[in-house]
């Protein structure tokens, strides 16, 4: 349980994250590597966990009221914009839980109070692309940017 460590350059070198030490059971990554989500089952509790800034920090996410908290797996669109987790248990020991899986709405750089895209500063530029579904990636930017 010493916590979820992060490689930049091929598995020379790893580097502990901000996560909190447990026992992990699922990863996942966007395409540019600054959204993390990583599942944690701990018997029959557990969370999971989510990074915007490449693993400095993390922090748990909301489940529904509830839910099964015995996560198993995540997985992420490229953009690390929607999650789906997995939930359950691996012997029937526990009656009544069989397994949900459960799948995150909108998108983090949704207008509003759901998400926004923070930084830039005078003679900066983002380019956003919009790839359909309420879905946009960035296709180019000159400055520090950070999606919220």
């Amino acid at each position: 349980r010493t916590g979820l460590y992060l490689s930049r350059d091929l598995g020379a070198t790893w580097t502990r994250s901000g996560a909190p030490g447990a026992d992990y059971t699922g990863i996942a990554m966007s395409d540019d590597a600054q959204v993390l989500a990583a599942t944690i089952s701990d018997g029959s509790t557990g969370s999971t966990q989510y990074s915007t800034d490449g693993g400095t920090t993390f922090t748990a996410l909301t489940v529904p009221s509830g839910a099964d908290t015995n996560f198993r797996n995540v997985a992420m669109d490229r953009y690390g914009s929607k999650l789906s987790v997995v939930t359950g248990t691996f012997t029937s020991a526990v009656p009544g839980r069989t397994g949900q899986l459960y799948t995150s709405l909108g998108n983090r750089t949704s207008t509003g109070t759901a998400g926004a895209i923070a930084g830039g500063g005078q003679g900066e530029s983002l380019t956003l692309t919009y790839d359909g579904n309420g879905v946009f990636r960035v296709t180019a930017s000159q400055g520090t940017f950070v999606a919220q």
